[in-house]
């Protein structure tokens, strides 16, 4: 294979703007694949472009399908800093029934459960929207969203769809448990913290569809808000337009954005979840309510930190800091209040 045919599978992979199989870019670059040496044609065309820095091989376990490294986002093969999972150890044990519920209407941004990923079969996906997911145009790679396409050990590029019928091409990014590419249709859509979004199969392969429910804007609502102050992550509320259906508890949305993002660069996550949990839970407080829903305390975190549901809800289970008083509601014991 010459560097002539390298440079007519680069432009066509470009033209294409999606990922192509070995078999497809044989037969642009008008290979014989039908006869006898097929098996011996695809090798060499595999080979070269294997050995050809201009691409990379993005396709799901059982397939080899290729796309062009210049086009491909860093975020897919270094994680930004804001879905790093925080150091949070889950557990083993199951948590108290109502938490276990409540896990399961969400789904665990950080389900390492292989069990589970393989197990779910096809079907709709519901997830809400967390701030690290709406910072960089991401959604959590759940065991329900794994389900929905072909195993891949490596990144993926996808395809969504939304009810208009656009084509969102996405990236599966599996040792970061995200799918990426999605910033662009989330500021379009003016989706935020808390949007209640679905995945669902559709029949085309690597493709899969992505809807909202939307809201009339009409009146602002009073929502909470996130901001810093003196290097801690505070809370606010302030009437602002909501243009979509969102979860009532994860409903967070970030005011001091360039805050948000120094917070994000500093070690302030990097601190225990216990620890960050404490320094957190007076601020919602201060909002009016001394107890605060298990929701609202994973989505408030997220601003700190990415951490899953799981882990949130087992510190806030396991602490001597933290009671929970039914409903899904935890107060904070007066030993651990500041003073």
């Amino acid at each position: 294979m010459n560097v002539g045919f390298m440079n007519i599978a680069e432009a066509a992979i470009e033209q294409n703007n999606a990922s192509m199989s070995t078999p497809e870019l044989a037969r642009v670059l008008e290979l014989d694949i039908e006869g006898a040496k097929r098996e011996a044609t695809l090798f060499s065309l595999e080979y070269a472009l294997y050995h050809d820095d201009r691409f990379s091989e993005v396709g799901p376990r059982d397939e080899t399908r290729w796309y062009l490294n210049r086009l491909t986002p860093p975020e897919v093969n270094a994680p930004p800093r804001a879905l790093q999972f925080g150091a949070a150890p889950t557990g083993t044990e199951l948590l108290p029934p109502e938490l276990e519920t409540i896990l399961s209407e969400i789904q665990d941004d950080n389900d390492d459960d292989d069990d589970a990923r393989t197990d779910q079969t096809p079907g709709n996906v519901n997830l809400v929207l967390t701030y690290p997911h709406r910072r960089v145009g991401s959604l959590p790679f759940t065991a329900g969203a794994r389900a929905l396409f072909p195993a891949a050990d490596k990144p993926t590029l996808i395809t969504l769809v939304d009810e208009a019928g656009a084509h969102i091409p996405a990236w599966l990014v599996p040792d970061g448990n995200y799918v990426f590419g999605l910033k662009t249709w989330f500021d379009r859509n003016k989706l935020n913290v808390g949007a209640l979004l679905e995945l669902t199969p559709r029949a085309e392969p690597l493709t899969a569809g992505i809807r909202f429910q939307p809201r009339r804007e009409g009146k602002s609502l009073w929502v909470k808000t996130a901001k810093v102050e003196n290097g801690h992550l505070t809370f606010g509320t302030s009437p602002r337009p909501v243009a979509y259906k969102y979860d009532d508890e994860m409903l967070i949305l970030p005011e001091d954005q360039n805050g948000l993002d120094k917070l994000g660069a500093s070690n302030y996550g990097d601190r225990s979840l216990d620890a960050l949990l404490t320094d957190i839970f007076p601020e919602l407080v201060k909002l009016g309510s001394n107890s605060i829903h298990a929701k609202t305390l994973y989505s408030a975190v997220n601003f700190a930190r990415r951490v899953g549901a799981r882990a949130v809800f087992h510190a806030l289970a396991n602490s001597e800091a933290f009671s929970m008083t039914g409903g899904g509601y935890f107060v904070l014991q007066m030993a651990a209040r500041p003073v």
